[in-house]
């Protein structure tokens, strides 16, 4: 029943979605430039719906071990406007909450690693919308870096937020879990985000990390292995 029921809510919300990048794309000539951020803050708004009803199907997937992940090979260029598209798309947001988002994307294009697109896009979607939110302060920033050595992509994004209790950080990516400056915040949330990201990070045969300051901000850490010759079958 609830696999049936995110299928629609999907299906619903991307033919929405891609009604308004028609509109955006055909007319965006003579649209109005506060028209053309309120489609594109609408169309934002739809694609975080739709992470979160792949977030329900996943969760319940999880519950009864079935949650199948479609890895596939993706050129790090691929990667590459995955991440800055997810960055653009969040800019709106940040600026919105008087955030400062900066970014630093650079991935040697020719390399390639498994990645599951969806999948892939929630983690990054996640940890963006978690900065956003949980960013305050006089000195509102937001950092994402991506970059890759010799055997992984490296991704991280840092804000200036209120942090993570230290005696509460082993809890953090625990499923439904909510730090309790976090619950003390007026921000609504269920916790499970981190624990799905943490599953997704795995799912690719990655590591997920953060270090956190309460007051000063977190850093998340995020590293996905690349194509190498001892992973080419």
């Amino acid at each position: 029943a609830i696999a049936l029921i995110t299928h629609e809510m999907r299906t619903s919300l991307n033919g929405t979605g891609w009604s308004i990048e028609l509109i955006l794309n055909k007319y965006e000539q003579v649209l109005q430039p506060q028209d053309r951020d309120m489609l594109r803050g609408v169309l934002a708004s739809i694609q975080v719906s739709v992470m979160h009803s792949v977030n329900l199907l996943d969760i319940s997937l999880l519950d009864m071990d079935k949650l199948s992940i479609a890895l596939e090979w993706q050129t790090l260029g691929d990667v590459e406007r995955m991440v800055r598209e997810t960055v653009q798309r969040f800019g709106l947001g940040a600026t919105h909450h008087g955030i400062r988002l900066e970014s630093t994307i650079k991935l040697d294009a020719a390399r390639q690693a498994e990645i599951d697109p969806m999948r892939f896009r929630i983690i990054m979607e996640t940890l963006l919308e978690n900065a956003i939110h949980y960013t305050s302060g006089d000195l509102k920033e937001i950092f994402v870096t991506a970059d890759n050595d010799a055997t992984s992509i490296h991704i991280s994004v840092r804000d200036t937020g209120i942090g993570i209790p230290t005696e509460e950080q082993h809890e953090i990516f625990t499923k439904f879990y909510r730090a309790s400056n976090a619950r003390q915040s007026p921000v609504n949330g269920s916790g499970i985000g981190l624990n799905l990201c943490k599953q997704y990070v795995a799912a690719h045969h990655g590591t997920i990390r953060f270090e956190s300051t309460l007051g000063k901000g977190t850093t998340f850490f995020v590293s996905i292995p690349l194509k190498t010759t001892a992973r080419l079958n």
